[in-house]
C-alpha cells in the first residue's frame, strides 16, 4: 500500500508540474495531492515547522495574502494610468473579469505554495531517490515524445495543449522545435537547464546514460534562453581555462546552427543593439521575442519602483498601460503584445518568472531570493554542484516563465539538505 502511494505521489508530481496539461486540471490534481498527503504533511510539519525553506514559503504566503488584501481595498489605484485603458481594446478583455482573474491567480498560487511544501516534505522524509525517480521518468517521457514526433511528424501534446497559444502568437515555427512533454520549447529549455547538473552529479548507471542522451538531444530544443543561461553561467563560475574551452565549443555550436532561424534572428538582434544602442527598440530586427521580453523586464522594474511591496500574483495586468505610455515611446508595438491586447489580455506577462515574482511581491521576493542564495552559497563547500545548479536555474528564471520555479528551488534545497544530513553537517541559515 505504501509503495502504491509512493508511486502515486511521484506521478501526480510529474503530471502537475512537468507535463503540459490544462492548467485547471493541474490545479485540481495538486489539490488532490495535498489532500492525499495532508495527514503526513501535518505530522511532518509539527516536527519541522522551522525548516528553512518552509519558512521562506510561509513568507511568500504572507506576501500573497497581504497583497490580496491591499488589492481588495485599493485595486482602483493599481494602474499607472486611466482605468479606461482596458476598454480601449477588444471585448474579450471586458468579457473576462480581471478581478476574478486576480483572485483565481492568487488562489492558484496559494495552492502552489502548499503543493511545493508537501513535495519538499516527502522528499526530505524519503531520500533523494524519490525526486531523482521523478526527474528520470520525466526525461524518459521527453525522449519517448521525441521518437513519437519523428514518427508522426508532429508533437501530439503541442497539438492539443498549446494550439490556442500558437494561434494567439501566430508562431508557426513552434512545431519545428523540440517541446517534448512541455508547453513550448522555452519551457523544455528551462527544464533542460534545471536538470543538467543534477543528471551529471546524481544520476547513476543506466539512468546517467539515458540522462546524457537527453542532454545531447535537448540541444535541439533551440531555446535562446537555454543557450544564454549557459553562456552567462560560464562567465560567472568557470575559470579562465574552462571558460576558453566552453566559448570555443559554444562558438562551434553556433557556427553549426547558423542556418537555424532562431540563431540567425539572435545574431541579427545582437547586431542591431551593437549598431543602434538603445534605439534598437525602434528597429524591431530579429523577431518579436527579444522586444517582448525587453518591454516585460522594463515594465516589471517600473512596477517595482511604483509598488515596492508588489501588486500581488496576477496584479501585473492592472499596470500594463505602462507598456504603452512609459516604455514604447514612438516604437512600434511587437506583434505578440498587440495580439494579446486584442485577444486575451491576461496572457500578458513579463515573460520571466523572476520579474513576474518581482512585480508581484516586490521586496518580499528580493528577501526570499537573497536568503535562498545565501543558503546555497554557505553550503557550497558541502556540495558545490547544487550551488551551481541553483545559480543556473536562477539565471534561466530571469529569461523564461511557465515552469514551476518555486518547486525547482525546493528540489535543489531538498537535495542539498539530504546531502547535509548524510555528511552530518549542521548548517546555520
Amino acid at each position: 500500500m505504501q509503495f502504491l502511494k509512493y508511486r502515486l505521489n511521484q506521478y501526480l508530481i510529474i503530471f502537475t508540474s512537468f507535463v503540459a496539461i490544462n492548467s485547471s486540471i493541474a490545479t485540481l490534481l495538486k489539490v488532490i495531492f495535498i489532500l492525499i498527503n495532508l495527514i503526513f504533511f501535518l505530522n511532518w510539519y509539527s516536527k519541522n515547522k522551522n525548516d528553512f525553506f518552509i519558512k521562506l514559503l510561509k513568507f511568500l504566503l504572507f506576501a500573497s495574502i497581504f497583497n490580496c488584501v491591499v488589492f481588495t481595498f485599493y485595486r482602483d489605484e493599481l494602474s499607472f494610468g486611466s482605468n479606461e485603458f482596458f476598454s480601449l481594446f477588444s471585448t474579450s478583455s471586458s468579457d473576462l473579469s480581471l478581478n476574478s482573474f486576480y483572485y483565481n491567480t492568487t488562489r492558484n498560487f496559494i495552492v502552489d505554495i502548499f503543493f511545493t511544501a508537501s513535495v519538499l516534505a516527502l522528499m526530505l522524509f524519503h531520500s533523494n531517490n524519490f525526486i531523482i525517480g521523478i526527474l528520470f521518468r520525466v526525461i524518459l517521457f521527453c525522449l519517448i515524445l521525441v521518437i513519437v514526433e519523428l514518427i508522426l511528424g508532429y508533437n501530439p501534446i503541442q497539438e492539443t495543449v498549446v494550439s490556442k497559444l500558437d494561434e494567439l502568437n501566430n508562431d508557426q515555427d513552434l512545431a519545428q522545435r523540440l517541446s517534448m512533454v512541455f508547453r513550448e520549447p522555452m519551457s523544455a529549455g528551462y527544464f533542460y537547464v534545471f536538470v543538467f547538473i543534477i543528471i551529471i552529479n546524481y544520476f547513476k548507471g543506466l539512468k546517467k546514460k539515458i540522462g546524457y542522451l537527453f542532454l545531447i538531444i535537448g540541444l535541439g530544443i533551440s531555446s535562446k534562453a537555454q543557450y544564454l543561461s549557459f553562456l552567462l553561467f560560464s562567465f560567472i563560475r568557470l575559470n579562465f581555462k574552462k571558460l576558453l574551452i566552453f566559448l570555443i565549443l559554444f562558438s562551434l555550436f553556433l557556427f553549426y546552427m547558423q542556418e537555424n532561424i532562431y540563431v540567425e534572428n539572435s545574431l541579427m538582434f545582437i547586431s542591431s543593439v551593437y549598431e543602434n544602442g538603445f534605439d534598437f527598440i525602434y528597429e524591431q530586427i530579429g523577431g518579436d521575442t527579444y522586444y517582448v521580453r525587453f518591454y516585460g523586464i522594463a515594465l516589471s522594474i517600473l512596477g517595482f519602483i511604483e509598488y515596492p511591496l508588489g501588486v500581488g500574483y496576477g496584479g501585473h495586468v492592472y499596470i500594463f498601460e505602462t507598456i504603452l505610455s512609459n516604455i514604447f515611446f514612438d516604437a512600434e508595438m511587437p506583434h505578440e503584445i498587440k495580439t494579446y491586447l486584442d485577444s486575451y489580455i491576461t496572457l500578458l506577462s513579463p515573460k520571466s518568472n523572476f520579474f513576474l515574482f518581482l512585480i508581484s511581491f516586490g521586496v518580499f521576493f528580493l528577501i526570499f531570493i537573497y536568503k535562498l542564495t545565501r543558503f546555497f552559497f554557505k553550503t557550497r563547500k558541502l556540495n558545490n554542484s547544487l550551488y551551481n545548479a541553483f545559480l543556473i536555474t536562477l539565471i534561466m528564471s530571469v529569461f523564461a516563465e511557465m515552469n514551476p520555479m518555486l518547486l525547482y528551488f525546493a528540489i535543489l534545497y531538498g537535495l542539498q539538505q539530504n546531502t547535509n544530513f548524510k555528511t552530518h553537517k549542521n548548517i546555520s541559515h
